[in-house]
């Protein structure tokens, strides 16, 4: 039986059909990496998960029916109970985007030579915390840096190392989980991995979060 998407497709961008010569002769001359590469010379953008997909009908529907007023909007009031019903949260400070929300985070709560580890810091994480002269550890799993050994969770924190960290520094601020780890080529991290983390952070009395990229998803539990 064939299948079809349960959905239609409302709005239609063309794209260039490149070539796989030009494609070749583009990747070699940005060095392989795909910043470099202009937005023409792509024809399936996979390098970013920030809302590069066609928009619904009710994502557009939406973009109507906002409240733009200054104050008392019923957009914040459909936030505010969004935030409430999935985090439990009754207090929250919307941002724009992840590091924007990472930005307003670290400023409150990091100082200079704090520690922070993570399981691989995405670079504005990282930059966000140096940039307050404070330290970015990473902690990923030793098979993260190989490419032939098979791991179904090559984004996974490497435990002992992390409690090792922990024993030998006092001055562990925050504890950070990049569930899709980009840095080791967006390798996935387990949830018992997730849960091993929690505990340690519970133990040591560290706050722990979990950073999907680009947006941030709170386990309320850790924090």
């Amino acid at each position: 039986m064939a299948y079809s998407e349960p959905f239609r497709i409302k709005t239609i961008e063309k794209i260039y059909q490149s070539t796989e010569d030009e494609r070749q002769k583009w990747i070699t001359e940005c060095h392989f990496n795909m910043f470099y590469l202009k937005s023409h010379q792509v024809i399936f953008d996979l390098l970013s998960d920030s809302g590069s997909g066609a928009m619904s009908s009710e994502q557009w529907a939406e973009l109507m029916l906002g409240d733009e007023a200054y104050a008392g909007s019923a957009s914040y009031f459909k936030l505010e109970k969004a935030v409430n019903d999935v985090f439990g949260m009754p207090y929250f400070l919307p941002a724009h985007q992840g590091r924007g929300a990472e930005n307003v985070l670290f400023s409150t709560i990091l100082k200079k030579d704090d520690l922070v580890i993570n399981n691989f810091h995405f670079h504005t994480t990282k930059a966000h915390i140096e940039y307050r002269n404070a330290i970015a550890k990473n902690c990923v799993i030793a098979e993260s840096k190989f490419d032939d050994v098979y791991h179904p969770f090559k984004g996974n924190m490497d435990i002992e190392e992390l409690e090792r960290i922990i024993n030998e520094n006092e001055n562990v601020k925050l504890i950070i989980v990049t569930i899709t780890c980009n840095n080791v080529g967006g390798q996935p991290v387990s949830i018992s991995n997730m849960r091993e983390v929690y505990k340690i952070s519970q133990r040591y009395n560290i706050p722990g979060n979990c950073f999907s990229v680009n947006e941030n998803i709170r386990i309320r539990e850790q924090y």
